[in-house]
């Protein structure tokens, strides 16, 4: 499929948007790629009045992430890390965890090797480029933070089983995922400019994914209903965590154990 992407990475993120006739097909890369500079401006503008402070929303989830994965594994990696605003807050939460992250384009990158210089970072263009990169069964943690919908569908279930052979037996894979019954989703969603082309994942199709792969002990929970701070929020959140009208869900999975 070819679709039209609408970008100028100049002077003003705004400006993005605009038509600049830059044709590319099926690209992720090509789009962050250009989006990389002004990504954090760009999601910004999206939220409106929930994007004031970004690290709120990675802090979120990789605290979340922590409660989910008590134990701390010896690698970590956050698949499809973008331009790195979760890996600072990984290497704080998992200290004694080695991490590395992976994305599809080389600007951003760039700017996620400012954010975490000690993490071990890799361009991976495809499933095959991805597990000629990493050993089998070499990360006790995988992350994958809002990453599945922007791949196209022919390939997700390729992705997934490069991921479960990288994912050590016994380990855990971490999804998030926007909430496609969540209409305000839904609205940002539909506006994003580098969400163009993408299609929302439902819970249910991710659960099928996950186990067509082969993953196991599926958990899952509707997350991110009060978008700021504040413990009190955090614990009406577990409350709520079966109903379907949080901004985000997250699913857990795991790889069998050697003989399971």
């Amino acid at each position: 499929m070819t679709r039209q992407i609408e970008f100028d990475p100049g002077k003003d993120a705004k400006n993005w948007a605009k038509h600049k006739n830059t044709i590319v097909k099926d690209s992720n890369a090509a789009v962050f790629d250009a989006a990389a500079g002004a990504y954090d401006q760009l999601q910004r503008d999206n939220l409106g009045c929930f994007g004031g402070d970004l690290s709120f929303f990675a802090e979120y989830k990789i605290a979340l992430t922590r409660k989910l994965v008590p134990n701390e594994p010896e690698n970590i990696l956050e698949f499809g890390c973008g331009v790195g605003r979760n890996l600072p807050f990984l290497q704080h939460y998992f200290p004694n965890s080695r991490i590395s992250g992976c994305d599809v384009s080389g600007e951003s990158l760039a700017l996620a090797g400012k954010a975490a210089p000690e993490a071990d970072l890799a361009l991976t263009a495809d499933p095959e480029d991805f597990l000629r990169c990493y050993a089998r069964s070499a990360f006790g943690l995988i992350t994958a933070v809002c990453v599945l919908h922007h791949i196209p569908e022919k390939t997700r279930a390729d992705w997934l089983s490069a991921l479960y052979a990288t994912l050590r037996p016994g380990g855990t894979l971490l999804i998030f995922e926007h909430n496609p019954y969540n209409p305000l989703t839904r609205r940002i969603f539909n506006t994003c400019p580098f969400d163009a082309g993408a299609k929302m994942l439902s819970p249910g199709a991710a659960r099928n994914l996950l186990r067509h792969t082969g993953f196991v002990d599926l958990f899952g929970r509707y997350t991110l209903f009060f978008p700021w701070r504040g413990k009190a929020w955090r614990g009406l959140e577990t409350a709520l965590g079966r109903l379907p009208l949080g901004g985000q869900y997250f699913l857990k999975a795991g790889r069998p154990e050697a003989g399971a």
